[in-house]
């Protein structure tokens, strides 16, 4: 019955033995098992294909705040504001990527904020499995960094007119001669600030005519420091005293600051005279520094990353170098070499205060200042 319907489906192999048709039917089905599977196989894949794809989709989003425009215009911004360098301005990219900050110029307002992801970052430096050649580098662009942020926010903390002082602020008044004297605001009116008349040596009031203009020198409770003009508006005589108006201003000019942020620190160290040698190298001159002469004691009594001020009996020349040896975090040696540019009166006869500016250090000694002056040096004691 078989060979019948195969005659009559090949009608023109009538001679052809059945078992090969068995044989070919066996093959194509194979071949139609084998696409199926196959089929099968590329739906899984493009199904996983697919699964990744939202996976990647959805981490690009997870990070897209870092790659948009706003994000990037926001950093250029800050770079521009605070004059940060291109080591500075990819550091504070990563950082605000890291902690999730979409609007970097947000932390600008937020100190509070910007210390904890600064200090975070300054944790993660100091493991010491995460440590490497460049770590200390590292430390110092996010120390410059930190700096050169404060600054900016310290700045936009500021007053643009008298009207914002404070009663109880005192006023340097300098008259056309050049001559400073103190005051006090008693009350910041709407008209003026009201002001007890000034005294010279002799405790005689300082009478100006109305209307003279004078100089104004003052300082905020941030720090940052201030002058103007301003002209005497008005007098009034009370009993045991005489007071004056001021005019009030909208035109304060903000006066520069110290560069790097000074901190109060005590910390026995030695000071040793050094001698310096210029060495020229083809176009390149290359100052060496050679400690020569005995150790003499001192107190550092403060520091900044610019340089500090010591107390001691040993008195070196203006302009002269030093080497000044201690340590810093009770742990690590320190070596810095300064110049003192300045000599004051001591607590004593016996001592004077060394006021140094820091000309060569190592780098993991900066870093160790900048940790101390920002606390992040605390955290780890």
């Amino acid at each position: 019955m078989i060979e019948k319907i195969l005659n009559q489906v090949l009608p023109y192999s009538t001679s052809t033995d059945p078992r090969y048709l068995v044989v070919i039917l066996i093959v194509i089905g194979i071949i139609t098992v084998a696409a199926i599977i196959n089929r099968q196989q590329e739906a899984g894949k493009k199904k996983r294909s697919q699964s990744r794809s939202i996976l990647g989709e959805v981490a690009k989003n997870n990070l897209v705040f870092v790659k948009n425009r706003k994000f990037k215009q926001e950093i250029r911004e800050i770079t521009s504001l605070c004059s940060l360098d291109k080591n500075q301005s990819e550091f504070l990219s990563s950082l605000c990527a890291t902690n999730h900050v979409e609007h970097p110029l947000q932390i600008l307002k937020n100190t509070k904020f910007l210390e904890e992801i600064f200090s975070r970052a300054f944790q993660k430096l100091e493991i010491p499995s995460q440590k490497t050649k460049e770590t200390e580098l590292h430390k110092t662009i996010l120390f410059t960094l930190r700096e050169a942020l404060a600054k900016v926010q310290k700045s936009e903390k500021g007053i643009s007119s008298t009207r914002s002082l404070d009663n109880g602020w005192t006023l340097t008044i300098v008259t056309p001669q050049d001559e400073q004297y103190e005051t006090t605001i008693l009350e910041n009116t709407s008209k003026g600030m009201i002001c007890p008349v000034p005294r010279d040596a002799f405790s005689n009031e300082l009478r100006l005519p109305l209307w003279t203009k004078v100089g104004l020198f003052f300082s905020i409770h941030t720090g940052q420091s201030y002058r103007c003009d301003a002209r005497i508006i008005h007098y009034e005589s009370s009993p045991g005293q005489t007071i004056l108006m001021l005019s009030h201003t909208d035109s304060l000019k903000p006066l520069p600051n110290r560069q790097h942020n000074r901190k109060a620190f005590s910390c026995d160290c030695s000071i040793t005279p050094v001698s310096v040698a210029n060495i020229v190298n083809g176009k390149h001159t290359e100052h060496r520094f050679y400690p020569s002469g005995k150790d003499n004691p001192g107190t550092m009594n403060d520091i900044s990353a610019g340089g500090c001020s010591i107390i001691s009996p040993y008195t070196p020349a203006q302009n002269q170098y030093i080497q000044i040896q201690c340590s810093l975090d009770s742990k690590n040696a320190d070596s810095m070499i300064g110049k003192v540019v300045r000599i004051s009166s001591g607590d004593s006869e016996a001592n004077a205060i060394l006021h140094i500016q820091f000309a060569k250090m190592p780098r993991a000694t900066m870093n160790r200042i900048f940790a101390l002056i920002f606390n992040y040096g605390e955290l780890h004691k």
